[in-house]
């Protein structure tokens, strides 16, 4: 612990950055450190068995995957991270982002709370083997003119398991919610499709109705421009081969995109922050706007026993502004405890190990 007077110069600043909260230490000054797991649900899992909403590093299917991207990429534009959990006889854990944007937080909010609301209708709690869902998010896509995510989930009854997954693409800029007909020709799509499954005689899209295009649960892109069509596990494949995606080639792709779909299909080609190119004013100095030192060199170390000192603490992080709040800290020479979400740790891995480097 440094000095009061070191503390309170940037205590101001780090409040607004990290949601602050300052407390005197305690006779135990001890920061737990959280232990995030991956989800790697299992078909037999113990009674004594929690899910995590950890999601995977990639996502897996039968045939092409959407790349995914850094959270970090989102940098302010992801406002939270939502949650779900139950531990009671079933076995829930949902997290999902938010970003204060009404169309598109209710699209996503609404998918993950129906699929949590409609597991435990079907699989209320029992003595018996617990049933367990896991649903994840992923980002596959980001620009200033497109973000998509999609929903990585795993749902377990007792006996058998089957992976799901939902796409949502957005305009960050408008907040306006682009689906698949805002990004494709649908005819036209419908007929590549078609032509796609065609080279795959295990595949039968019949099973996913008259419109498999539009009972495709996932459209994304992968980053040599060729369209995907993700369809959940047992859609339109026999339920060992999992998740299932069409790929349509690049060349073919191309004709099929409407203007929106052009921006979506760069967000992955060529992935940029939302807020890329976004100008921040620069004050204009004064003789008053630069801090200077106090006399008095380098922090000394003092007695918290004879002084009064404060400790820092930062909670629920990281976040999109840590890194600022690292850089603030150093300058300062002040150590803080940071108190960490496993949420918001799976969306800023690189942050989190920063923390942790810094030796806080």
């Amino acid at each position: 612990m440094r000095a009061i007077g070191r503390i309170g110069a940037v205590l101001a600043g780090l409040g607004l950055l990290a949601g602050c909260a300052v407390t005197y230490p305690g006779p135990d000054l001890g920061s737990p450190v959280p232990t995030p797991t991956a989800a790697t649900p299992t078909p037999t899992p113990p009674d004594t068995a929690r899910p995590t909403g950890a999601a995977e590093e990639e996502l897996v299917a039968e045939g092409r995957s959407p790349q995914v991207m850094d959270g970090e990429l989102l940098g302010s534009l992801l406002a939270r991270v939502e949650t779900r959990s139950a531990y009671n006889g079933t076995r829930v854990f949902a997290s999902w982002p938010q970003f204060d944007r009404s169309p598109v937080d209710a699209q996503i909010s609404g998918y993950f709370t129906q699929a949590v609301s409609d597991f435990e209708a079907t699989h209320p709690a029992t003595g018996g083997a617990s049933a367990e869902l896991n649903l994840g998010w992923q980002l596959i896509g980001s620009s200033p003119e497109a973000v998509g995510v999609v929903s990585d989930g795993y749902l377990f009854d007792g006996a058998d398991g089957r992976s799901t997954w939902r796409s949502f693409w957005f305009d960050p800029a408008s907040g306006v919610v682009l689906g698949t007909d805002e990004l494709l020709d649908h005819a036209a799509a419908l007929a590549a499709l078609r032509e796609a499954a065609a080279a795959h005689p295990d595949v039968d899209l019949g099973r996913a109705g008259d419109d498999p295009l539009a009972a495709a649960p996932m459209i994304a892109f992968t980053s040599q421009g060729e369209l995907i069509v993700g369809f959940d596990q047992c859609q339109v494949m026999a339920c060992p081969h999992g998740r299932v995606t069409l790929t349509v080639p690049a060349a073919a792709t191309a004709p099929l995109l409407t203007d929106e779909g052009r921006r979506v299909e760069n967000s992955v080609v060529n992935p940029v922050p939302p807020d890329a190119g976004a100008t921040t004013p620069t004050p204009t100095p004064t003789a008053t706007s630069t801090p200077t030192r106090k006399p008095g060199g380098a922090a000394q170390k003092v007695d918290c026993d004879k002084a009064k000192c404060v400790a820092l603490s930062f909670d629920d992080g990281p976040g999109p502004y840590t890194r600022t709040l690292l850089s603030h800290l150093a300058d300062a020479d002040v150590p803080a405890t940071f108190f960490m979400l496993g949420q918001q740790v799976e969306t800023y891995p690189k942050v989190a190990r920063a923390v942790a480097r810094a030796g806080h």
